[in-house]
Formats: structure tokens, sequence, C-alpha cells
């Protein structure tokens, strides 16, 4: 009986080999001998997997069927003279010029035949001579999960050393979805202000859709773990619904408007009927909602980096301490007058920005049409990142983009919303963060008080006076926070 099941094994050993010897053979790789055994053809199949570029998704169009013997699979749409589209139990395949694009047993693959065809009339994509589109430069992807393992625990960082080899626009798969990453202000350009409109529409997901009321905020509509998402979503929904509800019943402070908030504002516009457009329950609760994550988390965040950068650097500290007292004055309170005249204070924020901005790569965007990018065939339905983190510390735009320097900013007309996309620390174009201006007052106002009434000192000091032991390592999370919170002491200002 046991030699029955060890000569079954063996026969199911060599069934296996003579499988992946053939389809290694189409895929044009040397051939394998009977010797190299199983093992010996995965690591060559997966050496061969790694050097092969990644095709462009298919978009759906009409379907039939028919047969191909030479693939053995089903046919499902023929793309043009040169492309289709297959349904087969294979692998990622290469023979006689043609080439398969690897898919899950049962999933469909895109084939290539080797005869040329310039232009792809159904797509409106030019293609080369092998009838591809033009995509973008793309590191080695592996199946399933494409480029999500070149990621590493900081995207922003990894994506960033894959730029200086790919260049500042590449062309990836994170899973099934093909992703395109900018690190270069001038293609950033292209997207967010030459083509705004087609880049304008955020990809949607069951994450999106269960928290932002099926995406009806400001930061996910459209231009023009279940059980989890659905606690939280009640959670949310009650909170929000009550913040409304106080704000309808209670009074509003006619005789002093500086006293009302935003929920106050939008409810009085949508009681005078000055809206062009429905604004629902939904749409106010979305709102909030962004607001307090564009507005909050990323304000906490900006606040840490802020501090650390000053007391690292304590003569910088010391120049804004000397601007926000002298401005003060014997007040006991700051405000938003005396907060515009700090300009110094302005400059530090900018520069904290332009280092650490709270969100590294911009909330995803996604194509609604085919369009061209540096040259570039980009696909309908493309998921596009901008690298913000790279592009602040490109040396080609910034002077010793590593040191922090606020005083870059002194005679700087560049602002937070600045249309050569060189700082963009909130986002840019249609789609920048709804919460810029709350944020970056909150934390203007934060600063200022805490520079105001307190001195401020690392534990560790050494003799001159400089910290050497703050460590500045990022964690990645909702935002890029210190991975060692900020430890402080303060000293209360006496005058």
């Amino acid at each position: 009986m046991m030699r029955e099941r060890e000569a079954h094994l063996v026969a199911m050993r060599e069934r296996s080999g003579r499988w992946l010897r053939h389809h290694l053979r189409m895929a044009s790789l040397a051939p394998l001998s009977p010797q190299d055994g199983l093992v010996g053809s995965i690591v060559a199949w997966l050496r061969h997997h790694l050097r092969v570029a990644s095709l462009a998704p298919p978009s759906p169009q009409q379907f039939f069927r028919c047969r191909h013997r030479e693939l053995e699979g089903v046919v499902v749409e023929q793309q043009s003279q040169s492309q289709m589209l297959i349904r087969m139990d294979g692998c990622f395949c290469r023979w006689e010029g043609c080439v398969l694009e690897f898919m899950e047993k049962g999933k469909v693959g895109k084939v290539t035949r080797f005869k040329p065809r310039v232009g792809n009339v159904k797509t409106g994509q030019t293609t080369g001579r092998s009838g591809k589109p033009n995509l973008p430069p793309s590191p080695p992807k592996l199946p399933i999960i494409g480029n999500l393992h070149q990621l590493g625990t900081l995207p922003h960082r990894s994506l960033q050393a894959l730029s200086k080899k790919y260049g500042p626009v590449m062309f990836l798969y994170f899973g099934s979805a093909p992703t395109l990453v900018v690190s270069s202000a001038d293609m950033t350009r292209q997207i967010m202000k030459t083509h705004d409109i087609i880049f304008s529409n955020r990809p949607k997901n069951t994450v999106n859709k269960m928290l932002l009321y099926g995406c009806t905020d400001l930061a996910f509509s459209p231009y023009g773990f279940t059980q989890s998402l659905k606690s939280t979503f009640r959670e949310l929904d009650a909170f929000l619904d009550q913040v409304v509800e106080e704000h309808m019943t209670v009074k509003s402070d006619d005789e002093h408007p500086d006293k009302k908030d935003f929920v106050d504002i939008f409810l009085q516009l949508q009681k005078n009927g000055k809206l062009d457009f429905e604004l629902t329950r939904d749409n106010l609760k979305g709102i909030l909602l962004d607001m307090f994550i564009g507005g909050s988390d990323t304000t906490s965040t900006t606040l840490e980096w802020t501090m650390a950068e000053l007391v690292k650097n304590p003569s910088i500290m010391k120049r804004a301490q000397e601007e926000v007292r002298r401005v003060v004055g014997k007040k006991s309170k700051i405000d938003v007058d005396d907060i515009n005249q700090m300009d110094y204070l302005k400059c530090i924020l900018k520069e904290s920005l332009r280092l650490h901005p709270p969100v590294p790569l911009s909330v995803p965007r996604e194509s609604s049409a085919s369009v061209k990018i540096g040259g570039y065939d980009i696909p309908q339905k493309t998921r596009v990142f901008v690298n913000i983190w790279a592009i602040q510390r490109d040396p080609a735009v910034w002077d010793r983009p590593e040191e922090f320097l606020p005083e870059r900013f002194k005679d700087n007309l560049v602002d937070l919303k600045d249309q050569n996309f060189e700082f963009m620390a909130f986002g840019g174009g249609r789609k920048g963060c709804p919460g810029l201006t709350f944020g970056v007052a909150s934390a203007e106002y934060v600063i200022a008080n805490l520079l105001c009434w307190f001195d401020w000192r690392f534990p560790t000091i050494d003799a001159h006076g400089e910290d050497k032991d703050l460590d500045m390592t990022e964690e990645n999370g909702l935002t890029v926070f210190k991975k060692i919170p900020l430890h402080v002491v303060p000293i209360l200002h006496s005058y």
C-alpha cells in the first residue's frame, strides 16, 4: 500500500513538472531538463515573471465566445487584430511573440499577438509596435499583489526611492488596481491643472461609502470588515445627528454673528435659500466629518512636528518667541489680528509642513477618461497618488531641501494653495483639503500661545545647548506622525 502511494506521488510530481516545463518553454525560457525538478521549475518561472513588465488592464467591451486551441482557453473578447481577452487555467506565458498576462485560475487575461497594430480604435489610446499603450515606466510586479510588496512601512519614502530609478511618473498595480504615482511638480500640474476635470473623481470603496454617507461629502463626492464598519458608522452618525439637531433647536444668535460656527452658517444658508444646490442632512454630516478628519488629526500631527523642529533648533525658537511676545505685548490673550502680524511664525509653520506634510501621499484620485500625461498613455479608471513628501523635498525645486529653514519663505510668495504645485501640504486643485483654513488657523493659534507664555527645552541638552537625542523617526497611520512621542519641558515665561 505504501509503495503504491509513493508511486502515485512520484507520478504526480512528474506530471506537475512536465506541465510547468511546458509552460516555461512557451515563455521563451531556456529548456529545462527533467533533472531540474518541480522546485527548480517554480524558481525559474518566478525569476522570469519578475522580469516581465505589466500590461494595462482591459476595459469592458462587447463579449463573445470562441475557442483558441493553442491557449486551451476561452476567448471572451476580441479587442483588435492584435489583442484579445481569454479565460484559462494557466500562468504567465510567452511564445511565438504572444503574451498572456498572469491571472488567477478562471480569471480573464489579455493576449497580445506578435502582429503589431498602431492605434487602438476602441480605447482611443496610441499604441506602439507591440500593440500596447505607451504606459509610464513600471517596477516589476508580483502575481495577485502587484507592487504592494514594494511599499514598505513608509510608502512615501519607498515610492520616492523607486521614482529615482523609474522617473517622476510610474505605473504600478496595488493589488489589481492600476495606479499612477507622481513625484514631480511638473507632472502634478498636468494632473491637477491641465487635466483637472478628468482627475477630479475619487476611487470609491467600501470604507468611503460606509463612513462618508455614500461619498456625498466634499472630499469623495464625484465631480458633476463590514460589521465593524457598520458599528463605527452608527456611532459617528448618531454623534453628527446630535450636533446638527442641537444647532437646529438652539436659536441662532443673530446679534453676535461672530459667535456662529460653520454648522450655524450652513444651516442659515440652507434656511434662507441662498444655495444654488440642495444641501441634505447627509451632505452636511459628510462635510462635518471632512472638517473633523481634515482639520483635527492633521493639526495635532503638525503641532508635534513643529515643536520638535523648534526644540531641535533653539535659535529659530528664540527668534519666533521674540516676534510673538513683541506683537502680543502686555495683553493677556492672543487674537486673530495678532496672528496676522506674526510673519516669522507663519514661515515656521510653512517650513514644518514642507518637511513633514501630515498626509505625505495625496488622497487618491481616479481618471474618468483616457488621457496623456508627460507623453504617456493613462488608461481610464487609473488611480493617481501624488507623492507630496517627495515633491516638497525635491532638490530641483528647493535649496537645501532636508534642512529646517523657515527663512526660505520670508520673501517667497508660495502659499498653501500654490498653483505651481511645488508646495501642497494640504493637496491641491479642485480636491484640495476642505479643512485647510481650519487646520492652519488652529495650528497658528496654538503655536503662538505655546511660544508666548512658555519657554521650552528638551530633557537632555548638551553643553552647547543643542539636542543630540531627539528621534525624528516617522510612523505611518492615518497621518505620518513621530514614532517616539515628543516630550519637552515647559518653563513659565516671566515678563
